[in-house]
């Protein structure tokens, strides 16, 4: 219901995304974009090169709407390895954890994650997600200079990221995907390698400060909405676990912001 929507933060623009050609989409909202996915069709495919995994990046069209997108197909299960923290419960890397990680990121009020869906193409399963257009690798973007208000937002986001990928568990995040765009807008892709049994935070000491209303939406997360979002597309250990990280979040987070005080641990954005 539109009434029970996470609030999301004022530096977030739902339905604000780029054609190739640097001109916004027609999508007024994530459902729009979503439908695009699902039913657009391919008119030009290339493998994205320097990846492990091979994903295309495909151009599709409908109604003259023209962009861009990455489809993933990766599957790929690792036997356990004592001497790996991350296959203590199993480690997978898969195509639909990209569209678990875009659902979740919508009831935290996040939209960092770019749209995502599940789609059948050429008779092979995978995920659909739309392309991030002007953008670049943050330690490419990085060096080539940034201002003042830029570098702000940078480190504000990756303390929301950092919320992020500990809720997910999320143990590849690297420079490659972390994407900063030209208005300051940090994106958050590639989440094949997330979603791990472990009902334990990864990188609890990297989160130092987070956004007031991503705090509240992460207090205000409820497990039954979250499981009717997400069973669909994993288990119940994995929804488990996440829960078990989201109250270990909370937790600590609490703790800080009762020693520090929130003027010290809480920021929000504010629109130029």
């Amino acid at each position: 219901a539109e009434g029970s929507s996470p609030r999301r933060s004022s530096f977030y623009m739902e339905g604000d995304w780029l054609a190739e050609n640097g001109t916004l989409l027609p999508f007024r909202s994530d459902a729009e974009a979503i439908a695009f996915l699902q039913t657009a069709e391919v008119i030009g495919s290339e493998v994205i090169p320097d990846t492990s995994a091979q994903p295309l990046r495909l151009v599709l069209e409908k109604d003259g709407v023209t962009a861009r997108a990455i489809f993933r197909t990766v599957d790929v299960e690792v036997v356990k390895m004592d001497n790996v923290r991350e296959h203590a419960r199993g480690f997978r890397d898969w195509y639909v954890f990209e569209v678990v990680a875009y659902e979740l990121s919508r009831l935290l009020g996040l939209d960092n994650v770019p749209p995502a869906t599940l789609r059948t193409l050429w008779g092979q399963k995978g995920s659909l997600q739309l392309w991030v257009e002007s953008a670049q690798g943050i330690h490419e973007r990085l060096a080539d200079g940034i201002d003042e208000r830029l570098q702000q937002l940078w480190l504000f986001q990756k303390q929301n990221m950092a919320v992020f990928d500990n809720l997910i568990y999320n143990f590849d995040r690297n420079p490659g995907n972390m994407l900063l765009d030209p208005r300051g807008k940090v994106w958050f892709v590639d989440h094949t390698r997330a979603f791990k049994r472990l009902p334990v935070l990864r990188d609890r000491d990297d989160i130092q400060v987070v956004e007031r209303q991503l705090w509240e939406n992460l207090q205000a997360l409820d497990p039954a909405v979250v499981s009717e979002r997400l069973e669909p597309y994993i288990d119940a250990p994995e929804i488990d676990a996440l829960m078990a990280r989201r109250d270990k979040l909370v937790k600590l987070i609490a703790r800080r912001i009762a020693r520090h005080g929130e003027q010290a641990i809480l920021f929000e954005f504010v629109s130029s």
